[in-house]
């Protein structure tokens, strides 16, 4: 097979083992090949064959070789043999195969149509072929650059591609042929024009609104989807051509009308492109006239409109085409609508309330304008509701000297709404609320300020009257008096003797608290006010001050304290120290001044421990309890004497009788005060508490009280 890598030159060369030869060269040329047969055979007659056909004689001689040179043209490809005669019979030779291959041609791409113009759906075929070159031959069709197929021939003859043709088709084709020899070959181009019929026209009205209006300038489209250009356009108006048009894409044309009142109707469009004529579907065409500003009326009851009353808003525009719809409006919120199928105005009627008030407007539009009304104010007059009536106060309890609020407030009601305070229907005060709302009465609180509370509001509609509201006015309590009520002028031991203490002043209910000597006796409720008494049992312990408290939640005030003496209470007592004096008695002011160091000693000695003394509690007797036992009493201290000592000082002597409070871890005692080594405990009497006593080492470097 040869190849154009095997041009040059070739030779051969023979050898029998006789003899060698080696052939001239030989060259090959344009697809000619110069070949050279031999053979070598003694004395025989010589033939050579291509394909059983004969080529060339050569006559016999004796023991010399035989050869026939040819030029071989592209198409003697195919087998060759010789053969020898010698007289006794012909010999053939094995066959030799010679493949000679030729490039291909320019090939030459022709249509079945001789115009090169088609109608849409046509069968075309499209032929190639090359005037030579060795088969097997590849042909290769193309439309515009994009492969459309391929087929390969053994043989000559070329390859045919065929289809049906679309308004695609339409552009350039051309192919390509190549062998196993050459590169491949591309034809010349070759149009095909695919005539399209033009589909029904589409007619679109183009205009600067939804609805056509007298003096809209508007533009009818005409355009088909396929059609092959040039198409003739043509614009129709109830049978009646307005315009043609000539266009050579598939973009359409258009038609521009001014609107007149005589354009409504109907209208349609043609497309031709010579292969067919298509017409559009009929378009209605309505041109339409705006409608005038609207007129807005109210048609009311009465000329003051009050709630409750039913009114009749009415909408109309003069001039329009109809159907014209009317909205209704209060307040830039829909209220509803209503349609005029042939013209003329329409109602929206409602019932009135405190939320209309305000501005009214309505809208006609006929879907080619809207207009708008001017504006009407409705004012609806509202009769006042009840007022409410609130005391905003400084604390949840008033006090006397709080400052009040009155504050009357009616939460409907058109305005201006005049209020009125009372107190006890006794009036306080006027407020003018011009604006609606509320208003307030302010009070300094006195005593005299409890009681029921009420306002009226009136908007000269109607006159409403608050809810009463109870007003209690508390009042701190003053400062109570103590009075003490005995059976005689001088008290003594066993009488019953009454506590009484009472405010003069001051809110129910009042705590009362009674006192002896700053300790408590007991407590009593006087829930409606006045006073409270507490009674006593008198004892030996009872002499000393009394005071009481009073509280009404607003502060405890505390009486001036009462002393009370209760006489009879001397009793002799004899002991160690009372056989010892040695003085005589001191008089009756020397005695009192003896009590008072005593007890200014002992006041002193138990502040020492008073304050790290638990045992300091307030009482938890029974206040009805005729005789108080709880709380430490003390005794006047009888006798009292005084002496000298050896250093030349006084001692005071006496004794005591003290009562401890009962509890757990103590109990009742009685000591005697003899500053001796046998005392235990001396108690004070002042606070109640104890203080230990000093011991018998003590007593000798003691100092004693002056």
């Amino acid at each position: 097979m040869v190849k154009a890598s095997d041009a040059g030159d070739y030779y051969c060369e023979v050898n029998n083992s006789h003899r060698s030869f080696t052939s001239q060269l030989v060259p090959s040329s344009h697809g000619r090949f110069a070949v050279k047969f031999r053979a070598v055979l003694p004395g025989s007659g010589i033939s050579f064959f291509h394909e059983n056909v004969l080529l060339q004689e050569i006559g016999a001689r004796p023991w010399k070789e035989r050869s026939a040179s040819i030029s071989l043209p592209a198409e003697h490809s195919g087998n060759y043999y010789c053969t020898a005669d010698n007289g006794y019979g012909p010999q053939r030779s094995e066959a030799v195969r010679l493949s000679i291959i030729t490039p291909v041609s320019r090939p030459i791409l022709t249509l079945s149509t001789p115009k090169g113009q088609v109608l849409e759906g046509t069968w075309v075929t499209l032929h190639c072929e090359v005037q030579r070159g060795s088969p097997p031959i590849l042909y290769k069709f193309y439309h515009e650059y994009i492969p459309l197929g391929s087929s390969s021939t053994p043989s000559a003859g070329g390859a045919s591609f065929g289809f049906s043709v679309t308004a695609e088709h339409s552009g350039k084709y051309y192919c390509t042929a190549e062998n196993s020899f050459s590169s491949s070959q591309r034809s010349e181009a070759v149009s095909l024009s695919v005539l399209v019929p033009v589909s029904r026209p589409i007619l679109t009205c183009r205009s600067p609104r939804a609805q056509t209006v007298v003096g809209d300038v508007i533009e009818l489209h005409c355009e088909t989807l396929r059609g092959s250009p040039p198409i003739l356009y043509k614009f129709y108006h109830e049978d009646v051509m307005l315009e043609s048009s000539t266009t050579h894409s598939r973009r359409g044309t258009s038609f521009r009308v001014s609107l007149t009142a005589e354009h409504s109707g109907n209208y349609f469009c043609e497309a031709s492109n010579g292969v067919q004529t298509q017409r559009s579907d009929t378009m209605t065409l309505s041109v339409t006239i705006p409608v005038s500003r609207p007129v807005l009326t109210l048609r009311a009851p009465r000329e003051q409109t009050v709630e409750g009353d039913m009114v009749e808003l009415y909408c109309e525009a003069l001039r329009g085409s109809p159907p014209i719809l009317y909205n209704f409006y209060h307040e830039d919120v829909t209220l509803g609508s209503s349609t005029a199928p042939s013209g003329g105005g329409m109602s929206f009627r409602f019932s009135l309330t405190a939320k209309h008030s305000g501005n009214y407007f309505c809208e006609a539009s006929n879907g080619v304008q809207t207009q708008r009304s001017n504006t009407m104010t409705l004012s609806v007059t509202i009769p006042v509701s009840r007022p409410v009536l609130t005391l905003r106060a400084p604390r949840e309890q008033t006090v006397e000297g709080d400052m009040v609020e009155l504050y009357c407030e009616a939460l409907r009601g058109s305005p201006p709404i005049q209020y009125k305070f009372y107190h006890e229907d006794i009036t306080l005060g006027s407020s003018t609320a011009p604006s609606g709302g509320g208003a307030s009465f302010n009070l300094s609180l006195t005593a005299e300020h409890s009681g029921n509370y009420s306002c009226v509001a009136d908007n000269a509609l109607e006159i409403q009257h608050s809810e009463v509201v109870t007003l209690n006015v508390t009042v701190p309590v003053s400062h109570p008096v103590l009075t003490l009520r005995t059976p005689r002028a001088q008290a003594v031991v066993g009488d019953e003797v009454e506590l009484h203490c009472e405010a003069l002043r001051g809110s129910s209910p009042i705590l009362y608290w009674f006192y002896h000597e700053d300790v408590t006796l007991g407590n009593s409720l006087a829930p409606s006010g006045g006073g409270a008494s507490f009674h006593l049992s008198l004892t030996a312990e009872h002499s000393g001050n009394y005071s009481c408290e009073a509280d009404n939640g607003l502060g405890a005030q505390r009486s001036e304290a009462v002393t009370l003496f209760i006489t009879g209470l001397t009793e002799s007592r004899s002991g160690p120290v009372a056989s010892g004096i040695t003085g005589g008695l001191l008089s009756g002011v020397s005695l009192v001044a003896a009590a008072l160091l005593l007890h200014s000693w002992f006041s002193r000695k138990a502040g020492q421990q008073a304050a790290s003394d638990p045992s300091r509690c307030s009482s938890g007797s029974n206040p009805q309890d005729p005789t108080y036992h709880n709380v430490p009493g003390w005794v006047e201290l009888q006798p009292v004497y005084m002496n000298v000592n050896s250093r030349g000082e006084d001692v005071v002597y006496s004794e005591v009788w003290c009562v401890q409070k009962k509890n757990k871890h103590s109990e009742t005692c009685a000591h005697n005060l003899s500053m001796d080594k046998d005392s235990s405990v001396i108690y004070s009497k002042v606070k109640g508490t104890s203080i230990p006593a000093p011991g018998p080492q003590q007593l000798a470097s003691l100092t004693p009280h002056r």
